[in-house]
C-alpha cells in the first residue's frame, strides 16, 4: 500500500467513534507531521498529527479546534482567524 492511500485508524476527541484517516498530500510531500481534518459522524473538526517513528496518525483535540467548533456551532467567525 502506498503512503497516498494507507488509511490510519483513530477515534474523534470529541464523540470517541472510530474514524479512518490518511495523510493528505501536504503531509507527504512536505514532510508535515500534522493537518486538519472533521469527523464523519459529529463534524467536528480536529488536529492530526503524525507520528514518524510509530508510522501512527492520530486525532487530537486542542484549543484552536476546540476554538474553531464552538465558532461554527454558534453561527460565529470562522474565516481562519482561530
Amino acid at each position: 500500500m502506498s503512503e497516498q492511500t494507507k488509511r490510519y485508524k483513530t477515534s474523534c476527541p470529541y464523540c470517541e467513534k472510530e474514524i479512518h484517516v490518511q495523510r493528505s498530500l501536504g503531509m507527504i510531500a512536505f514532510g508535515m507531521d500534522f493537518g486538519m481534518g472533521s469527523c464523519p459522524f459529529c463534524k467536528s473538526m480536529v488536529r492530526l498529527n503524525y507520528d514518524h517513528d510509530a508510522d501512527r496518525l492520530v486525532a487530537v483535540r486542542d484549543e484552536k479546534t476546540d476554538k474553531f467548533n464552538k465558532d461554527y456551532n454558534s453561527g460565529g467567525d470562522t474565516d481562519g482567524n482561530i
